[in-house]
């Protein structure tokens, strides 16, 4: 895979109540952007995906992107104008996943899976 050119990871709670607790997403990612000198985008929160995928669209590219997992296919579908390439869902028991979305620079989308190859057992 390519070095990111920019970071996207959803941000916490916003003022107006919106997003979530959780600072997985920004934790996650922090040691590669510092790595990397990126500074990440963290404007959007869960329930944002509409927005957050406006962001992704016009980021440098490659974009990373650190989201919950229950809300990454809304991500996709959002970033994709729902053309039904990612899966609807992801597995509750899946933290070694990476969804690849690639944009031919055509409007036309590809989608592929890669595993981390970090957890017992992998080889």
């Amino acid at each position: 895979m390519e070095k990111p050119a920019s970071i996207v990871a959803s941000g916490t709670i916003k003022k107006d109540g919106s997003g979530t607790r959780s600072k997985r997403p920004s934790q996650t990612i922090t040691p590669l952007a510092r790595r990397l000198g990126l500074q990440p985008d963290v404007t959007y929160s869960k329930g944002q995906e509409a927005l957050a995928a406006e962001a992704i669209r016009t980021a440098p590219t490659p974009v990373l992107v650190s989201w919950q997992h229950e809300s990454i296919p809304s991500l996709a579908a959002a970033l994709v104008g729902g053309a039904g390439i990612a899966p609807e869902s992801w597995p509750d028991e899946d933290f070694d996943s990476i969804w690849v979305l690639q944009n031919d620079g055509a409007d036309v989308w590809s989608f592929s899976r890669h595993s981390q190859g970090l957890l017992d057992g992998d080889g």
